[in-house]
């Protein structure tokens, strides 16, 4: 007997505290930054729900969050699980 399942993750996206986005239509604005893990369903969430903010791939979930933490990005895009670990150890 065998059996699958399948999982599903949340994308989830964080932002500064002070930030007012709360919905994607907010990070769909010029003036957002947001980082994303390179090639994943993440950066092309992003850019298809928010194709006027800039979009900046990074090669994985720790640069990505080092982005938002460094300032160059004002929001970070990962899966659920992995940004709950990254925003804990921040």
């Amino acid at each position: 007997f065998t059996s699958s399942a399948l999982v599903w993750h949340a994308q989830a996206v964080l932002v500064a505290e002070d930030s007012k986005a709360q919905t994607w239509a907010d990070l769909n604005n010029p003036s957002f930054t947001i980082a994303v893990p390179q090639g994943s369903v993440m950066e092309t969430y992003a850019k298809r729900m928010a194709p006027k903010a800039t979009v900046l791939s990074f090669p994985n979930n720790p640069e990505t969050v080092a982005a938002f933490q460094s300032g160059r990005a004002n929001a970070a895009s990962l899966f659920g699980p992995a940004l709950s670990v990254l925003q804990a150890r921040m």
